[in-house]
């Protein structure tokens, strides 16, 4: 089994060098069974090359989309999380314990981030547009609100964690914000928070983008190890 790794942030270099002890033969992407890569790949790629990878993997079939292993996308949320946590304490420069937080977004990453501040101390408020995911936020210990309240929401919070792929603090609802707050957006394009409303507005504002393969890149990569182990491409 040859495997080529693309891909230049610390998870693929973790990566290379877990599979490197291994045993596993690393090859070029030309001679490889297996092209580990991010989405979309940074070089053209030989035609019928099977993919390991987080999007609409191109290739033969048995292509494998990370995106449909649901235990490597719990394990990257949970990561997301905490690096997001270690971004929003090194930014304000004190602990979590006590401080309002507000977290945008009731997926995977936002259920996690919301057990880990609620863990921490923190009076934490959810942003969902599902009345029904109400219960598992409340017994997490934070406040479940309507997305459509964002803008109420986000008043007297110092910290805002945006997960949701969808603009929800635009430049007005911006205007409820704290002027210490910390905006972290971990959301995907269009992202959660307009960053140039922010900007002009004095806030900070950081795009956390990649997370786990900056700041937890081994076990990024170990994740992904795991997931090909589960797909039956690494014994």
């Amino acid at each position: 089994m040859r495997i080529a790794i693309l891909g230049q942030d610390r998870r693929y270099q973790c990566l290379r060098e877990l599979l490197r002890r291994a045993g596993v033969d690393l090859s070029g992407p030309a001679e490889a069974d297996w092209v580990v890569t991010p989405w979309p790949a940074p070089v053209d790629l030989p035609e019928g090359k099977r993919l390991i990878t987080c999007g609409p993997a191109a290739g033969p079939a048995g292509a494998m989309d990370l995106l449909q292993d649901e235990e490597y996308q719990g394990e990257i949320a949970r990561m997301t999380a905490e690096g997001a946590i270690f971004a929003a304490m090194a930014a304000g420069e004190g602990r979590l314990e006590g401080e309002d937080c507000l977290v945008a977004g009731w997926g995977r990453i936002g259920r996690a981030l919301t057990a880990k501040l609620a863990g921490l101390g923190a009076r934490v408020t959810a942003l969902t547009r599902r009345k029904s995911a109400f219960g598992e936020i409340q017994r997490m210990g934070a406040i479940p609100r309507r997305t459509e309240l964002a803008a109420q929401a986000l008043a007297g919070k110092k910290f805002l964690f945006s997960t949701a792929p969808a603009m929800i603090f635009d430049g007005r609802a911006l205007t409820h914000a704290r002027k210490d707050v910390r905006i972290i957006d971990l959301a995907s394009p269009p992202y959660g928070v307009d960053f140039q409303a922010a900007e002009t507005a004095g806030l900070w504002i950081r795009r956390e983008r990649g997370v786990p393969g900056r700041y937890c890149p081994q076990a990024a990569a170990g994740a992904i190890a795991q997931a090909m182990k589960r797909g039956g491409i690494l014994s």
